[in-house]
């Protein structure tokens, strides 16, 4: 589950993962991450993290996660693939580092729009998951 927003500490070098918490398909992807990935950063509701830190960001925080790890904002695919490298496993380290390859970057960030497009007809899925376009 998220964690509150005063546990964010950003020094730690492992980052956070900020993910819609309104969306319950992002939700339980999340859950599933921490349970089976164990990635090593904090995951959190970009809800539940503090304004400053996502304000800046809030156009990329509705449709897609975004990882903050040493001064870098990873979005879509390269998010999956720093969650992917940062877990202790070493199964989910080495699709992390493939993912990162050219060929595999472009098909992940397709993927990942397809998904995030998608993601209220998903299980766990609700009309409130819908991305709201601008």
């Amino acid at each position: 589950m998220a964690q509150p927003a005063g546990s964010i500490d950003l020094a730690e070098g492992a980052g956070v993962l900020l993910f819609d918490g309104d969306c319950g398909f992002c939700t339980r992807s999340a859950e599933w991450a921490q349970r089976y990935v164990r990635p090593g950063c904090q995951v959190i509701a970009w809800q539940f993290a503090p304004t400053e830190l996502t304000e800046p960001l809030r156009e990329r925080l509705e449709g897609s996660i975004v990882v903050l790890r040493g001064g870098e904002q990873l979005d879509r695919g390269a998010a999956v693939a720093a969650v992917l490298i940062s877990s202790p496993r070493r199964g989910w380290r080495l699709l992390g580092r493939l993912i990162r390859l050219p060929l595999l970057r472009n098909a992940a960030d397709l993927g990942y729009r397809a998904v995030a497009a998608n993601r209220y007809r998903l299980p766990g899925g609700t009309p409130a998951c819908a991305v709201r376009r601008s």
